[in-house]
């Protein structure tokens, strides 16, 4: 499963728009964030394995529990920790738990989630001349496009879709979405 999200420019307004007394001007922007969701083999315990190049060159596994009833957490197993994607799946699945009464089985094995951003979203090295446009490295650094947003929003919106949710509750997937990059970024914005 496949979804993506846009970037967005802030023309007007800077935080003063978190006020309801004041207004801005955001503009989508052509550049997106991809997250494309596939479902693992059953296992005795399902993980999810991420892999975004932009961000790390290794995967990164992690065990999905489930501590109490409704209710997910990722535990790190490999690789470098991504805090606005562990935020989010935990987030997405406990609600996905709460909306499927079957949600367990549908889970199975798990998910390999793969994210990649389009090259605007990050500044990188000039390009030798005649040589193809090469990917942002991870150290690459972000230009101020939204793609934490961009990111959560794609990411909540392939597990939203994998599950068969995404027609019917789109504003839960809306409404999540902003409460993850919330929760991930530590204060309100993008």
């Amino acid at each position: 499963m496949q979804a993506s999200a846009p970037g967005k420019v802030l023309l007007t307004g800077g935080y003063l728009i978190l006020d309801e007394n004041y207004s801005g001007l955001v503009l989508g922007v052509s550049a997106r964030l991809h997250a494309s969701l596939y479902p693992l083999p059953k296992s005795s315990s399902p993980s999810l394995v991420l892999l975004a190049p932009q961000m790390t060159p290794n995967p990164t596994v992690y065990q999905i529990h489930s501590p109490t009833s409704n209710c997910f957490a990722l535990k790190k197993s490999q690789g470098q920790s991504n805090k606005f994607v562990e935020i989010t799946v935990n987030h997405t699945l406990t609600v996905l738990s709460g909306l499927l009464p079957d949600f367990e089985s549908q889970l199975g094995g798990g998910f390999f989630l793969y994210v990649q951003g389009d090259s605007q979203f990050y500044t990188a090295e000039e390009p030798e001349k005649g040589a193809e446009e090469k990917m942002p490295s991870v150290t690459s650094t972000k230009t101020g496009l939204g793609s934490s947003a961009a990111l959560v929003s794609s990411v909540v919106a392939a597990f939203f879709a994998q599950f068969n949710v995404l027609t019917s509750h789109n504003h839960l997937a809306h409404h999540l979405a902003q409460f993850c990059h919330c929760s991930a970024q530590g204060k309100v914005g993008s």
